[in-house]
């Protein structure tokens, strides 16, 4: 009788993609089944459902079961030899399934958890993006990513963590990729015309001094997305459908927690609204602004030195945005 249903299939599932991921060939299906103390009928099962989720799994007679490079898994021990950082990455917790990284990492923040800890998953089942939409979280594509940071900042100037942030995903983005990327106020990472990159920061600040407390940023890249639902085909993109390349999202990691690292050190002094500025997709186009149940349309004109779009109404009125949602006309 098959023990398909020994332990936690979701954890069992993991540690087949952790086998598949170390070897460079193929695992026979005996060898897993002797690892995680099931029949190889439980293997293959496990396979099938591993495959319905979006993984490449492929069999080879008489040698095993081999996982598409290009999806290797996204694992602590092959993004730190690759940091440059001081603090952000050098404690990171991978999940297989979690429902949100940033939920996650809030609450591991009210813990005590040390600056830079990190939390990715290979999947998230309640992924939020901003003014709680959700965020396309499919396993084995992209990368989903939050980050704690406790900076000794006011308050007043916690946009500016999220505006650093998008400047530091186009950077990482530019070292994996060679491309240039845009970005959309106030957070979203664009290229032409469709959605690469969802930016989510969530800080909690001091009544008291008036000072941030911690912030969670988090980051959610679409890297080697094939296809997309047919309610997300028109806006959204990956890096493999803009370059034909499948990348290490390791490597992307690495990349990102590098780049944030550096951005995140300019808050203060608001050196990075110079590169933040020039990557706007928006200045001097007509956008449609909207903040609650009102709409306006107007004209961009630039980024002020809180990360605020300055914008022209139709009126000719000037209004500096702080919150809501913009979009191109």
């Amino acid at each position: 009788m098959d023990v398909f249903f020994k332990g936690d299939n979701v954890s069992v599932r993991n540690q087949i993609l952790e086998m598949l991921g170390e070897r460079q060939g193929a695992v026979t299906g005996e060898e897993i089944g002797e690892r995680l103390g099931i029949t190889r009928s439980a293997v293959w099962r496990h396979i099938k459902v591993l495959r319905r989720e979006g993984f490449n799994i492929h069999s080879r007679t008489n040698s095993g079961y081999i996982l598409e490079s290009e999806q290797t898994l996204v694992n602590a021990a092959m993004i730190v030899p690759k940091l440059q950082t001081k603090v952000l990455g050098r404690d990171i917790d991978v999940f297989a399934d979690i429902n949100s990284t940033n939920t996650f990492l809030k609450s591991l923040s009210l813990l005590g958890a040390n600056e830079g800890k990190t939390v990715i998953a290979q999947t998230q089942k309640g992924g939020r993006g901003q003014l709680g939409h959700d965020f396309f979280s499919p396993p084995g594509s992209g990368l989903y990513m939050s980050v704690l940071i406790r900076p000794k900042i006011a308050a007043a100037r916690s946009q500016l963590l999220t505006t650093a942030a998008a400047t530091a995903v186009t950077d990482a983005l530019l070292t994996v990729t060679g491309n240039e990327f845009g970005i959309k106020w106030v957070n979203d990472i664009y290229s032409k015309k469709k959605k690469l990159c969802g930016i989510l920061a969530e800080a909690s600040s001091s009544i008291e001094s008036a000072q941030l407390e911690y912030a969670v940023i988090g980051i959610g890249i679409n890297v080697n997305n094939t296809s997309f639902p047919k309610e997300l085909k028109r806006t959204a993109t990956s890096l493999y459908l803009e370059t034909g390349r499948f990348f290490n999202r390791n490597e992307v990691a690495a990349a990102v927690l590098n780049a944030l690292e550096k951005r995140i050190e300019q808050v203060e002094s608001g050196e990075f609204l110079q590169d933040y500025r020039a990557r706007s997709i928006l200045i001097g186009k007509q956008v449609c602004v909207t903040q609650g149940n009102d709409s306006f349309k107007a004209k961009a004109l630039g980024i002020d030195d809180f990360g605020r779009l300055v914008v022209k109404s139709e009126s000719g009125k000037i209004t500096t945005i702080s919150s809501g949602s913009v979009r191109l006309l």
